[in-house]
């Protein structure tokens, strides 16, 4: 495998970062420079990127985002950079104003779509470009629990909705140091489970579960102190709605759909 293969297939998320060594700037600035070339719907960069590196600022958004495990995300005022994704639309309203056409597609699901795609491949590639330099990182999609508090405390303009954070830092000396690399890498379902050619697969997973759910029941003790097995944490997390005032918050900021 290639240098890059290797080490997207060996990541792992990086909770324990070393808050006293700081990212060199032509770091970050490369970094970030990657991320902007990376694919986006038309060319119209459907996204902007809030870099958080202010401690107080860092302290508030590791206070209000709690993960699906109830604890609170102490990486995130730990990390030297805590990059803030936003869906970014005001910047096509204001291209629209300038050719004066009116913004119609604000009233359709479809430029949410767009917007959380476009998200999601700038935040990807930002993952690869800081873990090459060494860096850990977390992406962080908890923080859409406080929405309408982070639109206020970054002065996001309408059109804008901050959807996705990225903790960066070096690694902890313990992440480091750990003696057994499979502790950092996630298990993953088999590949025939997830790859699918020219048309879908219907299978029975319970099998599968069976199994899965001993590895991840051991991995989710070891890497998060976490005693569950997969299917129960997948359950507890998606048998109840959440977010439910994501709709209205997200009307507030223009989008009628």
């Amino acid at each position: 495998m290639n240098p890059t293969i290797t080490q997207m297939t060996n990541r792992s998320t990086v909770r324990k970062l070393d808050p006293s060594r700081e990212i060199p700037k032509d770091i970050l600035e490369n970094i970030l420079r990657a991320t902007q070339q990376s694919p986006t719907y038309t060319s119209g960069q459907q996204y902007s990127i809030i870099v958080v590196d202010d401690k107080v600022k860092k302290e508030k958004i590791a206070d209000q985002t709690i993960s699906s495990a109830g604890v609170r995300m102490e990486f995130i005022h730990e990390a030297p950079i805590f990059l803030l994704f936003i869906m970014d639309f005001n910047k096509i309203d204001q291209a629209l104003a300038y050719e004066n056409t009116d913004p119609e597609i604000f009233n359709t699901i479809e430029n949410i779509l767009i917007g959380t795609v476009d998200v999601g491949i700038a935040a990807e590639a930002a993952t690869v470009a800081a873990e090459s330099y060494g860096l850990g990182t977390v992406m962080v999609g908890a923080l859409r629990k406080s929405t309408e508090t982070l639109i206020k405390d970054f002065n996001l303009p309408k059109y804008c909705i901050p959807l996705l954070g990225l903790a960066i830092g070096y690694p902890s000396k313990e992440m480091v140091q750990y003696p057994d690399p499979s502790y950092k890498v996630t298990p993953r379902f088999p590949l025939e489970y997830l790859v699918h050619y020219n048309n879908y697969e219907k299978k029975d997973l319970k099998k599968h579960f069976e199994d899965y759910n001993i590895i991840m029941k051991e991995h989710f003790l070891r890497k998060r102190g976490l005693d569950s097995t997969w299917t129960a944490y997948m359950t507890r997390y998606y048998s109840k709605p959440f977010n439910k005032e994501l709709l209205t918050i997200y009307q507030k900021q223009g989008f009628n759909f």
